[in-house]
């Protein structure tokens, strides 16, 4: 085989992986954008709404992060999967609920993301919602299904902890109205570090 014809078969073999990449970046692009009218006509034109980057985020990911709910519901009526996780294994709910968007939040568990999911750190969906202080997320968490006194796993906190020590005084009223247990303790001893934390 020449060296041409062997460099056109190459070429061929590589142009499916090109447009495949180039269809992904600009439905992902779109989406972070919030540009509605462009991710419609690239999903009508064949983009795969499930396509993950270098990275594994999806276009699922960059609308969620991007805090554009209805971009996230285009997405998710063409079947984006919102249990799908980038390659550091964080999802559209963990997303969300850092950004304390409820509307999003509502939106994906709507589309059935667990609200006890728990992030790559351990940390479950509500202590990453508390985090921000906005008892609508809270809210959208605890209404479907999200127990209000799950901890994490490396050091055993709760949401009402967390919400305590960043001073979100809303949230804090608000998880106890939920039931939130006021006097649970975190995990005592050395932590991976070797320091020692100990709650009084």
């Amino acid at each position: 085989m020449s060296l041409r014809r062997c460099s056109a078969v190459c070429l061929l073999l590589l142009l499916p992986a090109a447009v495949f990449a180039a269809s992904h970046d600009a439905l992902a692009s779109a989406a972070g954008r919030g540009d509605q009218a462009l991710v419609r006509t690239l999903l009508t034109q064949g983009a795969d709404v499930n396509a993950s980057g270098v990275d594994g985020s999806t276009a699922l990911h960059r609308a969620v992060s991007a805090d554009h709910p209805d971009v996230a519901d285009i997405l998710l009526r063409a079947g984006a999967r919102v249990a799908a996780a980038d390659r550091y294994g964080v999802t559209a709910l963990d997303l969300a609920c850092v950004n304390g968007n409820a509307t999003m939040i509502r939106r994906l568990l709507d589309a059935g993301a667990d609200p006890n999911a728990v992030d790559p750190a351990g940390e479950p969906a509500l202590m990453s919602a508390a985090r921000t202080g906005l008892p609508d997320a809270l809210r959208a968490l605890i209404d479907a299904g999200a127990r209000v006194d799950a901890r994490d796993t490396q050091f055993q906190q709760t949401a009402l902890m967390l919400a305590v020590r960043e001073n979100h005084p809303a949230a804090v009223e608000f998880l106890i109205g939920r039931g939130a247990l006021v006097n649970v303790q975190t995990r005592k001893g050395p932590t991976a570090t070797g320091r020692c934390w100990i709650t009084r």
